[in-house]
């Protein structure tokens, strides 16, 4: 099923290598209780275990280093370093942390939050959730760097993975090396899920990009994702890409499922969240959808994947406020297809003609066969009322039936 990528060296022994991190017990000061510091620290470990791209530090393993050298930690396999202290100031309370390179000492992020004391405790969850979604954002990019440093055949399964999520979706030129990079993690690890997961959300892209009436492509990215799903059950990547097929099936029951179950899983992932998020938008709730988008910024403020705003985007025109589609369409950092759609229709309901014209020019240029009724069948909506305003706005915008 799985071609050798092109432009890439035979695949050797690697194996994968997840970034471990370790979380050392945060200092107490200014008459904080030691059980809170420590209680707060084990928090924050176990919601990391929740993200299975890490290898994630015991308790026990953090108390013991929590005084050790940082170039001795880093001998000890550890490859980043959570640390941080816990402040009561008066009736205020300051919590401090910041994410380090193991290796080289460098400060990736560094943040505080303050607050009364006994807000402090009441919004104990969610302070954790926004330094557990932030550090995952930068340990993502901290890990992607690294793998892009690196001579391709020195890399892991893992490490072909991050180099494929790192180069963004809507970018034909982009898509097509990303494809390459899981195959090639295929190729070093066939036990690897995720890997399979990230292949077959492509093959659904080439799918939707395809104009003609056959779903054989569709099918085939369902059947990798199915198998992405047995080979890793819990991890909740696999389990949004097969709720993102299911939903271009109409199967919007097991999607939902899928998707609430990857949530659960791992509910301070701003990705998961965000996935959640567009499943609302094509169940036709963009109310409830923006409110999931806003909460992965919530938890990582600097989070915004290629495809963040214009599925924001989206919400907001199935919610009949195409002029604020506008806005989050245009801060998209690729401009595929779809995008281009959108901001051709997002005009033409606003009675910009001229913008929308301009917009269907781009389409056609892009996509010669589109296909407007093609186009609208092929997106997941639910509801025949949100497909319809498309096709209006589609209809209005002069793009071909």
């Amino acid at each position: 099923m799985f071609h050798k990528p092109k432009g890439l060296p035979p695949a050797s022994t690697a194996q994968p290598s997840k970034p471990s991190i370790l979380v050392r017990p945060f200092k107490s000061a200014g008459d904080v209780q030691p059980y809170f510091s420590d209680g707060f620290t084990e928090d924050v470990v176990t919601e990391l275990t929740r993200f299975t791209q890490l290898t994630v530090a015991s308790h026990y393993t953090s108390t013991r280093l929590k005084d050790v050298e940082l170039a001795l930690v880093a001998d000890n396999g550890v490859d980043f370093v959570i640390e941080g202290g816990i402040r009561r100031m008066g009736r205020r309370m300051r919590i401090s942390c910041e994410l380090v390179d193991a290796t080289s000492g460098e400060c990736l992020w560094a943040e505080h939050y303050d607050g009364d004391e006994q807000d402090v405790f009441e919004v104990q969850d969610e302070l954790i959730g926004k330094i557990v979604g932030t550090v995952i954002g930068r340990l993502t990019a901290a890990g992607a760097e690294k793998a892009r440093r690196k001579p391709p055949a020195n890399l892991a399964a893992y490490e072909c993975v991050l180099r494929g999520n790192a180069l963004p979706l809507g970018d034909i030129a982009a898509e097509t090396e990303a494809r390459q990079w899981y195959e090639r993690a295929i190729e070093l690890d066939p036990s690897y899920g995720r890997a399979y997961a990230k292949l077959a959300h492509y093959k659904q892209l080439e799918w939707f990009r395809d104009m003609g009436p056959s779903d054989a492509v569709l099918a085939e990215a369902y059947d990798i994702a199915k198998k992405a799903v047995a080979l890793s059950p819990n991890d909740p990547v696999c389990l949004n890409i097969l709720g993102w097929v299911l939903l271009h099936r109409r199967d919007f029951e097991v999607a939902s499922q899928l998707y609430t179950r990857a949530l659960d899983l791992n509910p301070h992932d701003p990705e998961q969240v965000s996935y959640q998020g567009t499943y609302q938008t094509f169940a036709g709730e963009p109310q409830s959808a923006l409110g999931w988008f806003e909460r992965a910024r919530v938890l990582d403020p600097l989070y915004e994947p290629s495809w963040y705003w214009p599925f924001r985007g989206l919400a907001h025109f199935i919610a009949h406020r195409p002029d604020q589609a506008l806005v989050d369409l245009g801060r998209s950092s690729t401009m595929p297809t779809w995008v281009t759609v959108y901001l051709a229709a997002s005009n033409a309901l606003l009675g910009r003609s001229a913008e929308a014209e301009t917009y269907a020019s781009l389409v056609m240029r892009g996509a010669p066969e589109f296909s407007a009724l093609r186009f609208a069948t092929k997106e997941p909506y639910k509801l025949d009322g949100d497909r319809n305003t498309l096709l209006n706005g589609m209809r209005g915008a002069g793009l071909p039936e």
